[in-house]
Order: structure tokens, then C-alpha cells, then sequence
């Protein structure tokens, strides 16, 4: 969806780069996804390189809509619940620590693959939190 915004919003028409990248990028990342979740069941080395992908993943995407024309509100600082970001940074620390207390649990699991891909989300979550939270410390 990124892609397709800054395709779509070019000072110079269509970005036809932007349009495949569109294609291109969420195939790949479907097809890493895929072909790591599948080997995961026969080889070790799979079951650690999946949380690493999916976060890489969620950090990729996270960056992209943050990059993407027109996804950037402007907000004034009197309707900031949050204007310092410091419960975003708390909450973030507290994601991490979760995300890394279950991949601590995976590693003890018998059956540490779906223990590891729960853990993705709070460690994605934790890390957007954080960004969140540092940029709304720039701005105060």
C-alpha cells in the first residue's frame, strides 16, 4: 500500500518504479515468509531465522507507511494525549521485554516455532512505540 501512495501522489505522474516495487516487495516478503515457515519443520537454523524475518519485516513495512506521501497527520500539540512520548516509550520498553521474555520461552519450548511468532508482534509493536515516542520527544 505504501508503494502504491508514492506511486500514486508523484509530482510526476505515475511512478512506474514505485508500481512494481508495489508488486515486487510484498512477493518477496510472502515468499521469505513461506519458505521459512515451511523449513522450519525439517532444519534448526529456520526456526531462528523466522522471528528475525518477521520483525524485519514489520520494521520494513512500518518505515515504508511511515515514508509513504500523505500518512504523516498533522496534529497540534494540545490534541497529544501523549506530547512528550513518554508512556509511548514505556509502553515500548514493556513490548520489548514481553517479546523477549517469549523468545527466552521458545528457546525452552518443545515446540519453540509458534512461541517465536507470537513474539513478533509485541517485539514490532515495541520497536514502532519507541520511534513514536522519540519523535514526539524531538518535537516537544
Amino acid at each position: 500500500g505504501a508503494f502504491f501512495c508514492i506511486a500514486r501522489q508523484s509530482r510526476r505522474g505515475l511512478d512506474m518504479n514505485a508500481a512494481v516495487l508495489a508488486w515486487v516487495v510484498p512477493a518477496l516478503m510472502h515468499a521469505a515468509y513461506d519458505f521459512t515457515a515451511f523449513a522450519a519443520s525439517a532444519t534448526v537454523w529456520a526456526v531462528w531465522v523466522f522471528p528475525i524475518l518477521l520483525l524485519g519485516e514489520g520494521l520494513l513495512t512500518a518505515a515504508l507507511v511511515g515514508a509513504a506521501p500523505g500518512t504523516q497527520a498533522r496534529i497540534s500539540a494540545a490534541e497529544i494525549s501523549d506530547e512528550y512520548g513518554m508512556r509511548a516509550l514505556v509502553m515500548s520498553g514493556l513490548l520489548l521485554l514481553f517479546g523477549n521474555g517469549l523468545l527466552y520461552l521458545a528457546t525452552r519450548a518443545p515446540q519453540p516455532m509458534e512461541i517465536a511468532a507470537i513474539a513478533v508482534a509485541p517485539m514490532v509493536l515495541g520497536v514502532d512505540l519507541a520511534l513514536v515516542g522519540l519523535r514526539r520527544r524531538s518535537l516537544a
